[in-house]
């Protein structure tokens, strides 16, 4: 047979032999195009036409980047005169935006009376300080007095500041144990009891006999002629006791009380200045006049210390434990305080902004004579940071600073109004 004979699959007519050379062809061709597609270089990156969101920049630094987990700084310190270290004051100021008219005077490593508003310094003509010698306290009723020390065996003395601004020696030596306080024109030394001694003495610096004092009464201040302080009542809580000058009788007991202070007939002490835990809890300060009448609380947000009275009897300056330890430096122990004016006709408490005061450190507070300003005074290790502040300032003025290394205290006075023109 010439021909190969055609294969026929039931119900399916047969294909021309064209047409099936046609089909096998294209077939091939798909193969073809299949195999290279599969093996054709690729590029590694997304397409040009859809490019990588921006990072942003918050996101752009990790958790766990220095900057995010380094352990603040230590609270700043200087050294002391005597070889201490001080905690330094924190303090945001500005300079004074208006006249204030403040002149003042100026204890610790000298003594001298400064202008406010123009930053001037100048020591007392004649001071009779010795080298080494630091005041340690000013005391200030119608008369100016400075207690003394030193760093080293350097006995106290006293020194009494005229009316013309010269200082001269009221007490050559003070026992180590006493201290000075004053009322109007006249001062007294205080011992304070022992075990030897339970009764404290009274003992006028200028004239006048001794008194003895209740036993186990620690004296805070003298004014209107009645003598405030504390005597334990029972373990771990006091009393606040009123006792009369001249003769050391008590006049009157008010109760459970501590930090008193005293000035201008009136007597302030705190109630209940404690602390659950670590926990500071809010607590009570009482006022009444030392001669009698009523007794008018006022609540304080946090344990407090009652400080200075002004002239008019309307105002006291306090310091106020902090609330919450400041994030910019690792944690001190006992918190820094505040210093704060409560309004004693409205009970308005006002918390003067931009400073914290070290716990350990004693700010000198002085009203203006006026009532206007509360001049503070803050030991910085080798300078004194003098400021001002009114109700209504959203920052302290700062005078000019006064050189000369402290002790932690920064003790001041303002002048009499008759040196203030």
């Amino acid at each position: 047979m010439g021909d190969e004979e055609e294969l026929l699959q039931p119900g399916r007519p047969p294909l021309p032999r064209r047409m099936r050379l046609v089909v096998l062809l294209l077939a091939v061709l798909a193969i073809a195009v299949v195999v290279a597609v599969r093996v054709w270089p690729r590029s590694t990156h997304p397409s040009a036409a859809v490019p990588p969101r921006p990072t942003s920049v918050p996101s752009a630094v990790s958790p766990s980047t220095p900057e995010t987990t380094r352990t603040p700084p230590l609270w700043p310190t200087a050294p002391e005169a005597c070889g201490g270290i001080a905690e330094l004051p924190i303090v945001s100021s500005t300079a004074a935006k208006e006249r204030t008219g403040i002149k003042v005077l100026l204890g610790g490593a000298g003594l001298r009376t400064v202008d406010f508003d123009s930053g001037h310094a100048a020591p007392l003509p004649r001071s009779p300080l010795r080298p080494g010698e630091f005041v340690d306290d000013l005391i200030s009723a119608s008369q100016t007095y400075a207690a003394t020390g030193g760093c080293a065996s350097r006995q106290p003395r006293v020194l009494r500041i005229g009316a013309d601004g010269r200082a001269s020696v009221l007490v050559p030596s003070l026992p180590s144990n006493e201290t000075v306080l004053a009322d109007g024109p006249h001062a007294w030394g205080v011992t304070y009891p022992d075990e030897q001694h339970p009764n404290g003495l009274l003992i006028p610096l200028d004239a006048g006999k001794r008194v003895r004092l209740p036993p186990g009464f620690w004296p805070n201040a003298i004014t209107d002629g009645v003598v405030v302080g504390t005597v334990q009542s029972t373990p771990g809580h006091s009393s606040v006791l009123l006792v009369d000058a001249t003769t050391g009788h008590v006049r009157a007991n008010l109760g459970n009380g501590s930090d008193p202070a005293a000035g201008h007939g009136l007597v302030l002490w705190t109630e209940g200045c404690d602390f659950v835990g670590d926990k500071p809890q809010p607590c009570t300060a009482h006022r009444r006049s030392v001669t009698g009448g009523s007794t008018t609380s006022d609540r304080l947000p946090r344990p407090a210390a009652t400080g200075i009275v002004s002239r008019d009897g309307r105002q006291v300056a306090l310091t106020l434990e902090h609330a919450d330890p400041d994030p910019r430096y690792q944690p001190v122990i006992p918190l820094p305080n505040d210093i704060a004016v409560l309004q004693l006709d409205t009970g308005v408490l006002e918390i003067v902004p931009g400073i914290e005061s070290p716990a350990k450190m004693s700010p000198g507070l002085a009203f203006s004579a006026d009532g206007r300003w509360l001049v503070i005074a803050l030991d910085a290790g080798s300078k004194t940071r003098l400021l001002a502040w009114r109700p209504g300032l959203a920052h302290p003025y700062e005078s000019t600073s006064i050189a000369g290394k402290g002790l932690g205290m920064a003790p001041i006075a303002v002048l009499p109004s008759r040196r203030n023109g």
